[in-house]
Parts: structure tokens; sequence; C-alpha cells
């Protein structure tokens, strides 16, 4: 049975559902990546670096990582700095992103409230590989609602997102 080698980036709650996806899957993760400066205190969840701590995976940040080290993937779960082309590189098989929001018309940050304020009519989540942009590369995937921007808080976008 294969069993890839990751190391799982990111931050947000969000990120800690998809580092629990990869756990029960027996991902062997071999690093958490997480934002040194980047807290979100407004969540009630548990943050990534935390659950990660608490699993006994190692916390580490970008600046941290071995560049010897073998992995199978790079998995970016909504982390908020560029991955570096020299880690993305790490991977055997592929670097990847989960962006929650539909690309390329919602790169970047602000994009809950971007969506809103346009007063679009969908949103989204995307899965691509890495390039050597912000949110940019070959796209996986991209799952797309509904919504209505009248009706709906950022806070709640994000959620819906997220799932």
């Amino acid at each position: 049975m294969f069993n890839p080698q990751v190391i799982f980036m990111g931050s947000k709650p969000g990120s800690v559902v998809g580092l629990e996806y990869l756990i029960k899957k027996k991902w062997d993760i071999l690093a958490v990546v997480v934002s040194k400066e980047i807290e979100y205190p407004w969540y009630e969840e548990n943050n990534l670096r935390d659950h990660a701590k608490k699993l006994g995976i190692p916390v580490i940040i970008q600046s941290e990582i071995d560049p010897s080290i073998e992995v199978d993937y790079i998995i970016s779960y909504m982390y908020r700095h560029m991955v570096k082309k020299h880690v993305r590189q790490l991977a055997r098989y592929a670097s990847i992103n989960f962006h929650a929001a539909p690309l390329p018309e919602y790169g970047g940050w602000g994009t809950y409230n971007r969506a809103i304020i346009e007063e679009s009519t969908y949103f989204g989540c995307t899965c691509h590989h890495m390039g050597d942009g912000f949110d940019d590369g070959p796209i996986v995937s991209i799952r797309k609602f509904p919504i209505d921007p009248f009706n709906i808080t950022a806070f709640d976008l994000e959620r819906m997102a997220q799932v």
C-alpha cells in the first residue's frame, strides 16, 4: 500500500479538516508548515499549529523546511504565503494548492468580500498545481456553488468554501 509522504501547509480551521483527511487516508505527514506571524483568534476551532502539535507532527515555518527532504507531495491548504519554488520542487509527484475561491477570477486575498461587493451569484473553491505566481498553475478541479450576495457574510462564505 502506497502511503504518500507529505509536507502540509496551512493555518485556518479548514486546514485542520484537510490534515485530518490525509491522516485518515494513512498519508505520512512529515511536517506541518504554518505562518509564524498570522493568527486567527476569532475562530473558536483549533488552528493547524495547535492541532498538529497535539498529534505529535513537527510544526515549522517555510524557511525551516529541510532542502534535502524526500517528499511525494507539497500540499497547501489555504496557506497565506507564496510557496517558494525550491519548496515546490521538493515534491516527487505534485505541489498542490487548495484555494477557497474559484480561480482564476478570485485569486489572492479578500475573495469573500470581493464576491459579495461584486454581487456575484456564485462562489467556490479550486484545487490546482502551484505555479510560479500566486494562485496560478494548471487547475485540477473547481467546485462552484450558488450564493445570494445580499444575504451572506464574508465569514459565511469562507465557511462554505472550506467544506
